[in-house]
């Protein structure tokens, strides 16, 4: 969970679907579900700018969400993007402002700035605060499973007393301790940040090989 300011600039978008000749498009962002912000309609584009700045602070929050849409009688959804504050958060480190060149589901790309300045914990409430650990967009915590639960990683049994695993607290995966840190999917409730000028080759390789074993199951 993220607590604190967030400062977000909506540049603009290209590459959008070509449902019509020209668009209306306008942005509105929201942070998990309330809506935060809307930028101003840009009419008959197809390439929309809008350089628009929206600065809010926030406690117990996980999400960005961006949609576009076209401002007709439909108000039809064109594109969206959800992004992990977590996320952001370990992508900002070194950088002032992180500047993202965002795909859009099913197309398109937004051109975004985030600065995220979290607020500092007190000391005497740090130990109350469940540590979260971060690992492919998932925000793992360590929990109790009251149900007998396998590894989604390595597909073992998770045992032991107390807070046996973790479990993400966005799409509920659950894997053992030591297996957090290698899970390699990507966490489905969120995209990955695709930071400007970063080439996302090297950060994902699509043509690593596999290196397959034969494995027993014990799940049906």
């Amino acid at each position: 969970m993220f607590c604190g300011k967030i400062s977000l600039k909506v540049m603009n978008a290209s590459n959008l679907p070509k449902k019509h000749e020209t668009l209306n498009p306008y942005v509105q962002v929201k942070v998990d579900d309330e809506e935060v912000f809307k930028t101003r309609t840009v009419k008959d584009t197809i390439k929309p700018v809008w350089d628009e700045n929206k600065e809010f602070h926030k406690k117990n929050v996980q999400y960005l969400i961006f949609t576009l849409y076209n401002d007709d009688e439909e108000m039809e959804a064109l594109a969206e993007c959800t992004l992990s504050l977590c996320d952001l958060g370990i992508e900002q480190i070194g950088r002032d402002v992180l500047k993202l060149k965002q795909s859009l589901a099913p197309q398109g790309e937004l051109n975004i700035g985030i600065y995220l300045k979290e607020d500092k914990v007190d000391l005497k409430r740090r130990g109350a605060v469940d540590k979260i650990y971060r690992s492919q967009g998932h925000c793992f915590r360590k929990v109790f499973f009251s149900s007998p639960t396998y590894c989604s990683h390595c597909r073992n049994f998770i045992w032991g007393v107390g807070k046996q695993g973790m479990e993400c607290s966005a799409c509920s995966m659950a894997v053992h301790h030591l297996c957090h840190h290698q899970v390699l999917t990507y966490c489905p409730a969120a995209a990955k940040p695709e930071v400007e000028g970063e080439k996302m080759a090297s950060r994902f390789r699509l043509n690593s090989r596999h290196h397959f074993v034969k494995k027993t199951y014990l799940l049906p």
